[in-house]
């Protein structure tokens, strides 16, 4: 949602006619008249292109049990990282073949593909706008390998922590899919993508540069290596007990890090929606 806020904010004043377009096809997606479209009679009308952006990037959240719609493996991408020490004999696993660089290829192709019904290009464009955010999430595509993770830890799922001395048990990944936003409302994620969004200008963004999905998937990488693991330095708990406590260095990097990665997705996104749309 944050991302999507992000990428309207980008676009609104001197591409509105783009975001218009983006809206229009999201008209036709199943879900538009029989959830969306009563979720925004709350909004003023002006704002509906905007909060429905936000519904459709948190769409493929919202269906895991429309297993007609849902696709798991589509939200992530497994790069193994094992960090220097590890015994030569620790085997690694690459990634499936269904992952987030192959569902971002499909999808992009559906939208691009006017002879495809509305309704599946509305839900292509949905789950891009919800996988460009994900793509950019660190731990969306590793997999850590260590004598005490020898079958990976899946993006950090299997790897605890406790982001505080007061707080609960969390897995790794939970710690920074969560570091943007802790609310699923509308009016909430619409000022944190302001607020994020006013720190960070293109100038400063100089991975802007890098304009495949491919590369964003490797920038993502490298973070989760150097940053989420600390190059393997980084504590965990394969289990719920002896969980060691996140630093407060390392939960002030962890931020920077995360929000600096949601506005490079929101600046991706609206130059997507400009060339799809323009």
């Amino acid at each position: 949602m944050v991302s999507a806020g992000v990428a309207y904010q980008v676009l609104r004043h001197d591409h509105a006619r783009v975001v218009t377009s983006a809206a229009r096809l999201l008209q036709e997606h199943p879900f538009y008249n029989s959830v969306w479209r009563e979720r925004l009679r709350g909004f003023p009308k002006q704002e509906h292109d905007l909060y429905l952006l936000m519904e459709a990037a948190r769409w493929p959240d919202e269906i895991r049990n429309h297993q007609q719609f849902h696709h798991p493996e589509w939200h992530f991408i497994n790069f193994p990282f094992k960090p220097e020490g590890q015994p030569r004999l620790l085997k690694t696993r690459g990634p499936d073949r269904e992952n987030i660089l192959a569902a971002l290829d499909f999808n992009l192709s559906v939208v691009k593909d006017r002879h495809r019904r509305d309704a599946d290009r509305a839900i292509a464009l949905a789950w891009l706008l919800h996988l460009i955010g994900d793509l950019h999430q660190p731990l969306h595509t590793s997999s850590y390998f260590t004598v005490q993770f020898p079958q990976g830890d899946r993006g950090g799922t299997q790897f605890f922590i406790r982001a505080a001395p007061d707080r609960s048990v969390i897995s790794l990944h939970t710690f920074w899919d969560d570091l943007i936003l802790g609310s699923e409302r509308h009016q909430s994620a619409w000022n944190r993508a302001l607020l994020v969004s006013s720190n960070f200008t293109p100038r400063h963004l100089t991975e802007l540069k890098n304009r495949r999905f491919q590369d964003w998937a490797e920038e993502s990488f490298a973070l989760s290596k150097d940053v989420a693991y600390q190059n393997g330095k980084l504590l965990g708990s394969a289990d719920n007990r002896n969980v060691p406590i996140l630093s407060a260095s390392y939960r002030e990097q962890a931020k920077r890090t995360a929000e600096r990665r949601i506005v490079l997705s929101g600046y991706r996104i609206a130059d997507l929606l400009l060339t799809l749309f323009r």
